[in-house]
């Protein structure tokens, strides 16, 4: 069972890496597999996905641009901080 937030996925794809990841681990986040990341739950997809993204240049170019992408329009500061500060506002008021 996964738990916490998921910082080591968003730190890769925010790096513009290719990432493979379970579908737990990458709970939340609201990624697409195959758009963002690769998601893979048994041991031989997860050998699988990676194999292909060994072989496939053009995959992990893509991947790599779409994550770091998906990571700026959702987890950017200039995305957080006007949603922090209308929480607290909220709270406050």
């Amino acid at each position: 069972m996964g738990s916490g937030t998921r910082f080591k996925i968003l730190e890769a794809l925010a790096a513009g890496c290719a990432v493979v990841s379970t579908t737990i681990g990458a709970q939340g986040l609201g990624v697409t597999s195959e758009k963002e990341l690769i998601l893979a739950d048994t041991a031989t997809d997860f050998a699988h996905a990676i194999q292909r993204l060994l072989n496939d240049a053009n995959l992990r170019e893509r991947l790599g641009q779409q994550g770091r992408a998906f990571v700026k329009a959702h987890f950017d500061w200039s995305v957080i901080v006007p949603n922090l500060i209308e929480a607290y506002q909220a709270v406050t008021h």
